[in-house]
């Protein structure tokens, strides 16, 4: 059990050493690490050696869930950037910026949600961004009165 976990990190950890760049490694370290309920530490492993999503989308993918599941949400907002960057088409990464956004208390949370509506087709979801656009506007307004 622990042991085995505690080699293969250790193992992985020789990998890192000798080829800084592969991030195979550091996905595999992450994901032990997040089996183990440790997805803080499989953050910091992935946050050592950060490809561009152009190259490794699922790397990107997996800073971003675990930077949600962590509450960086900072970090969270940072890898969505970057997915929107490679994939600008894709509209989920618009949806996990605003998410992480929102969550920071951020105004700009309400444009990444509208951003989101227009690539989103999936009907739930886009009703869960038109309640979002609808409750931010909300706020919004009363904000801007007395």
């Amino acid at each position: 059990g622990r042991n085995k976990v505690t080699d293969a990190l250790a193992t992985l950890e020789v990998g890192f050493q000798r080829d800084q760049t592969d991030t195979d490694f550091r996905m595999l370290s992450a994901r032990i690490l997040e089996r183990e309920a440790r997805p803080s530490a499989a953050l910091n492993v992935l946050l050592k050696n950060w490809p561009s999503a152009e190259e490794k989308p699922g790397y990107s993918q997996k800073v971003a869930n675990l930077a949600q599941d962590t509450g960086n949400y900072a970090v969270a907002e940072t890898a969505y950037s970057r997915l929107m960057e490679a994939e600008p088409n894709e509209g989920r990464w618009y949806v996990g910026k605003a998410v992480a956004q929102e969550k920071q208390g951020n105004a700009a949370a309400l444009a990444s949600y509208q951003h989101a509506l227009q690539r989103v087709t999936h009907e739930p979801t886009r009703q869960f961004i038109e309640q979002k656009i609808a409750a931010l506007s909300a706020q919004a307004n009363s904000a801007g009165k007395p």
